[in-house]
């Protein structure tokens, strides 16, 4: 009986924190709540990355790095296709990620990056390399999306790039 109570007790104590934590909300500035937008968004890609879904990959990309290439030919399909069959073809395959990191976040833009381990085949030899990667990111009316990706980790961008980029965005 006396088990019962206690397992009763704790029981209410546990769901009393649950519907507490459940009410009780975090207020964020601006300025946190765009980092957080960023994370997640790299996080999003990285995790793409690694479970080879290269459409995920495709509809993370800028609005204008879509039109370029559907100007040329290749949709969604297409893109993942390509870069699956390279990733086939070369025998690459991401095996592990450390979660993304913010580098610097600006007015429209934000520089991320991560550790990736690749695992690839050469010469009948299975290696595995880590390697740091950034990525920009741009901020549309829609939200964050990729520019650029797979930049070296000492990659940053100069002011006039960064002044060129988002130009339109703001």
């Amino acid at each position: 009986m006396r088990k019962l109570v206690l397992v009763s007790a704790l029981a209410l104590v546990a769901a009393s924190c649950s519907r507490e934590a459940a009410t009780t909300s975090i207020d964020y500035t601006p300025q946190q709540k765009n980092e957080l937008a960023v994370l997640d968004k790299a996080e999003e890609l990285v995790g793409a990355m690694y479970r080879q879904d290269f459409g995920k990959v495709w509809d993370m990309m800028t609005p204008w790095n879509k039109h370029d290439a559907t100007r040329e030919g290749v949709t969604r399909e297409v893109y993942a296709g390509k870069v699956g069959n390279f990733m086939d073809t070369g025998q690459i395959r991401m095996t592990d990620y450390d979660s993304s990191e913010i580098v610097v976040i600006g007015d429209k833009y934000a520089i991320t990056q991560a550790e990736l381990t690749y695992q690839f085949t050469e010469g009948g030899q299975t290696q595995s390399m880590t390697d740091c990667e950034r990525t920009l990111w741009l901020e549309f009316p829609e939200g964050w999306f990729w520019h650029q990706t797979s930049l070296v980790c000492e990659y940053m961008p100069s002011a006039e790039e960064i002044e060129r980029l988002t130009r339109n965005l703001k």
